[in-house]
């Protein structure tokens, strides 16, 4: 079997560790007893074995979702092996996201999900969001390991524990000047994100499906002001998005039409009829 597709509408599911897998119970029945293995052996074995070779292109967006994050990916990927033992080589790189930590949500630096063509087909996650303080604090949360297992990690510039960057990603203070309260929310969301169930994540999945939405993310600045953006892709290269809130109270509306997978401009119109132009140039080295 040989073949390039494209693949269009793709939207993956990073597991929730909480739900407990479902048991298989053998049943026998009496009155008709199963074949010898080796009979049975001889039954299921296929007469010829489907080879495959196909190229499979993703353009994205192809959204990835789960545990807090909400993220737009693209890439290419290369099936080989054969039916019985498909093997998956290659990798998707984010567009653009959010991570949902706590109270506050982060935009992402960098992100890669990568199939090693191995016999296991979950594939590897790597994904960074960066935040920098007016101090000159830069706190990292990294995000990696197999899908079904990730680990969560944090680091920061200049070095320090990390719960320490923990509640200087969540409250923008140092973790020994919080309240017992904060200090509960900081326990419950590093427990969230190491294995326990996103209940914020799981109600913003439902409502951006609901609605149709490719983005929406609730923002809390470190004056904690509040703000909701909700975006889509217009067409392939045309994402639209409305922000509502934060420190100006108003609407915001942004588009972004992409020139090519290095070159978008931006557009801006704010709620008194301001507007602005810019241009992004991105690398990937």
């Amino acid at each position: 079997l040989q073949g390039a597709l494209t693949v269009t509408g793709l939207e993956a599911e990073i597991p929730d560790p909480g739900l407990s897998d479902l048991v298989t119970v053998e049943v026998i029945d009496p009155a008709n007893p199963p074949a010898p293995k080796e009979e049975a052996a001889a039954a299921a074995a296929p007469a010829d074995v489907l080879t495959l070779d196909i190229d499979v292109a993703i353009p994205g967006p192809a959204k990835v979702q789960g545990r807090g994050l909400n993220s737009l990916w693209q890439g290419a990927l290369k099936i080989t092996g054969d039916a019985s033992d498909p093997r998956i080589l290659g990798k998707l790189t984010v567009l653009r996201g959010t991570w949902d930590f706590g109270s506050r949500s982060f935009e992402i630096s960098e992100g890669e999900i990568e199939f090693d063509g191995g016999p296991t087909i979950e594939p590897r996650i790597r994904i960074v969001a960066t935040q920098e303080d007016d101090d000159g604090f830069t706190a990292s949360l990294t995000l990696s390991g197999r899908a079904s297992e990730p680990r969560i990690s944090a680091s920061s510039v200049p070095a320090a524990p990390q719960d320490e960057v923990f509640a200087r990603l969540l409250f923008g203070r140092s973790v020994s000047s919080l309240s017992a309260i904060e200090g509960l929310e900081l326990a419950n969301s590093i427990a969230a994100l190491s294995g326990g169930r996103d209940l914020r994540g799981s109600l913003l999945g439902g409502l951006r499906d609901r609605f149709g939405l490719d983005v929406l993310a609730v923002d809390v600045s470190d004056t904690g002001d509040t703000s909701v953006r909700a975006g889509a892709y217009l067409m392939k290269n045309i994402y639209f998005e409305l922000r509502q809130g934060g420190a100006s109270g108003g609407t915001v509306g942004r588009l972004e039409i992409q020139i090519d997978e290095n070159l978008s401009v931006e557009t801006e119109v704010g709620a008194d009829s301001s507007s602005s132009v810019g241009a992004r140039y991105r690398l990937d080295y």
